[in-house]
């Protein structure tokens, strides 16, 4: 029979925490006076051209106008202003993103270290969250007036007042643009496709703002669609999943036309303001090599428990489900079908970890749980998924 040690679990006791260096603080904004300043003037050229004809503002690709994506770079964080944003009619939310903004004379985290106290770290990033909403036209005049109240210093109404304090701590406001839409390392990467095949289409994956009517997502497809039938491309395939706001679609494009998009020219896909995101299509490979194991140098496998009732949960591993030393030990929830689309030959961890739930250390030929009979030995094997705010990267889970 084998013994275990009784493992103590120590006694709590109060400790100091130990004094860092630097410390953190918050984040300091400018006064109204200095914001007033800063970002006024757009809101004025939108005040007065809304107050002529909304439509002047679309003449400009990349300036702020109905129906295109409104970016909002808010330094420090906003309580409840999702709730704020809905409050606004005709402004839509289309996520949320954290994100880095560098520090400047009226965003800035002071210094803490000792004889630079109150002073500007310039070197220390100032964190904040960068939001999305589509608006339309009285969207856009609501928000006007939201800021002539801040800027008199009126008070707000009741449910908006986290417009005041994203007011007070807006660090820039402006459309979502060209260079939003094709950053800078898709650009780098499109420039070494062009070169390796001057004269051959490439292939892109686009993803389109997703709208929470199917009206507005299926005119927006009909837009990008004539798009990219001007742009001389052909869609590929179209995939809409609107309960994770995810709307995209494959083209093939000549490589002319992708040498205008690398350029940043305003070409017509570039500048479709139903254009989130375009990037070379994601692609997923895997090995084939298999390495072949001896199984005479193995140890024996334990007997099957009595009870199979599954009491261990692993999370994020795809096990190998007819491995010698798992068929039928565990019970397998897949709602996302990893199991077909998993190459059997890279389920190295999710094999590993359940057998050393199972089994223990087989190096060290340590006894199976099964043998001793101490507990089931079933393991339950899942994957969660995150919901799905902006994208950033490739669109592969």
């Amino acid at each position: 029979m084998v013994e275990f040690p009784i493992l103590k679990i120590p006694i709590p006791e109060d400790k100091q925490r130990p004094r860092g260096y630097g410390g953190s603080s918050k984040p300091r904004f400018p006064d109204r006076r200095n914001q007033i300043q800063r970002i006024g003037p757009t809101f004025q050229r939108l005040q007065d051209v809304l107050a002529r004809d909304p439509l002047i503002l679309r003449q400009d690709p990349a300036g702020i106008a109905p129906e295109r994506a409104l970016v909002l770079e808010i330094a420090g964080s906003v309580d409840k202003f999702y709730e704020a944003v809905d409050r606004v009619h005709g402004l839509e939310f289309l996520g949320e993103e954290d994100r880095e903004f560098n520090a400047n004379e009226d965003f800035y985290v002071p210094d803490t270290r000792k004889g630079r106290e109150g002073k500007i770290r310039y070197d220390k990033q100032v964190s904040g969250q960068l939001y999305l909403a589509m608006p339309d036209t009285q969207a856009l005049q609501q928000m006007v007036s939201l800021w002539v109240r801040y800027q008199k210093g009126e008070p707000f109404d009741r449910g908006f007042a986290p417009w005041l304090n994203a007011f007070k701590q807006l660090y820039d406001i402006r459309a979502w643009g060209p260079k939003d839409r094709i950053p800078e390392e898709i650009i780098d990467y499109l420039n070494s496709e062009l070169a390796a095949r001057p004269h051959t289409n490439l292939r892109l994956e686009v993803e389109l703002w997703s709208y929470q009517s199917t009206n507005k997502r299926q005119q927006a497809f009909e837009r990008f669609e004539e798009a990219v039938r001007i742009s001389g491309g052909e869609i590929i395939h179209h995939t809409s999943i609107p309960q994770i706001a995810y709307e995209a679609v494959l083209i093939d494009l000549p490589s002319s036309k992708v040498r205008s998009l690398v350029q940043r020219e305003e070409v017509d896909l570039v500048i479709c303001d139903d254009v989130m995101l375009i990037r070379p299509q994601s692609t997923i490979s895997f090995p084939t090599e298999v390495n072949e194991i001896d199984i005479s140098t193995q140890p024996v496998e334990p007997p099957f428990p009595e009870d199979n009732s599954p009491i261990v949960g692993l999370f994020d591993g795809v096990p190998v489900q007819g491995h010698r030393l798992l068929d039928g030990r565990i019970v397998l929830d897949d709602p996302d079908d990893l199991n077909d689309l998993s190459v059997v030959s890279e389920r190295h961890h999710g094999t590993e970890m359940a057998s050393l739930i199972l089994h223990g250390d087989r190096n060290l030929r340590e006894f199976s749980v099964a043998t001793l009979n101490l507990f089931p030995t079933s393991t339950l094997c899942s994957w969660q998924r995150k919901k799905r705010t902006i994208p950033t990267g490739s669109s592969a889970d």
